[in-house]
């Protein structure tokens, strides 16, 4: 009798517990829904890119229907106020929320830009990783690769130019991702026929790189050559570069340069390894 009583008691007792708690739990929420903000503080990751979010503009977007500061916490809804900051293209990602002194946090994102696009009509914007347009800004730039003559204006794209885009996109992301290249590769070309040259930042070469596919070798085959052909001959000795072909790199000699065998030397596999 005694034990069922003592079993009873715990019930009872922790039933008790949980139901204080949780009126003291809704008792401070609505006592914290009747306090202030008391303070705004926004933090902006930029990722070593230029400010193309600066605190004033969040700030403005966050003011947009009322001060928040000094405003009562139930009329704040971080939920919207969110909504509101990702409609900005370049936050990649937010979080808002208040600390314990009622100050309300936004912290941000900022999107990264991988390459700069220019249209066939000189109209330009910055792509993120996803190939998502990131809008010019007149106070910031940053040092990305350069993608020129994309055929389209339009922000809704045909089904070519879309596969297109989502093509240099991969191009611009491989060539981000490697240091040697990210410094080496300063602007894609799309051809007419909708093929892709590379001009590079040292040397003044023009690199055939033809399609997308197999691009991860035809990067290694290319960073083979660059490390035996500049050692031997200098970076200024080629006029073209072409990567068109299996498991080859053709090189054509400039003109003008001395020609100790042929203007056309050809590297296969087998020559890249020796």
């Amino acid at each position: 009798m005694k034990q069922k009583f003592k079993h009873i008691f715990l019930n009872v007792f922790w039933l008790a517990l949980a139901i204080g708690t949780l009126v003291l739990f809704v008792a401070a929420m609505q006592h914290r829904k009747n306090e202030f903000c008391n303070n705004l503080v926004i933090k902006i990751n930029h990722h070593d890119q230029s400010n193309f979010i600066t605190q004033d503009e969040i700030a403005e977007l966050i003011n947009s229907r009322g001060k928040v500061e000094r405003l009562p916490i139930k009329k704040i809804n971080l939920s919207i106020l969110e909504r509101v900051i990702k409609k900005n293209p370049w936050v990649r990602n937010s979080e808002i929320y208040f600390e314990n002194n009622n100050v309300l946090h936004v912290d941000i994102d900022q999107n990264e830009a991988i390459a700069r696009l220019f249209t066939v009509n000189g109209n330009s914007y910055y792509l993120d990783e996803n190939g998502e347009r990131l809008p010019i800004k007149n106070n910031a730039t940053t040092r990305v690769v350069v993608i020129s003559n994309f055929p389209s204006d339009n922000v809704k794209l045909s089904v070519p130019d879309s596969i297109l885009l989502a093509q240099v996109t991969n191009l611009a992301n491989l060539i981000t991702l490697d240091s040697f290249w990210k410094a080496q590769i300063a602007q894609i070309n799309i051809t007419n026929n909708g093929k892709f040259e590379l001009i590079p930042t040292l040397g003044n070469e023009t690199i055939l790189f033809g399609d997308i596919q197999f691009a991860k070798e035809k990067f290694e085959k290319m960073k083979a050559f660059y490390t035996a052909a500049w050692i031997k001959n200098g970076v200024s000795t080629y006029e073209t570069i072409d990567l068109r072909f299996n498991n080859q790199i053709v090189a054509k000699r400039k003109e003008n340069r001395p020609i100790t065998k042929d203007s056309l030397i050809i590297l296969n596999n087998d020559t890249l390894r020796r």
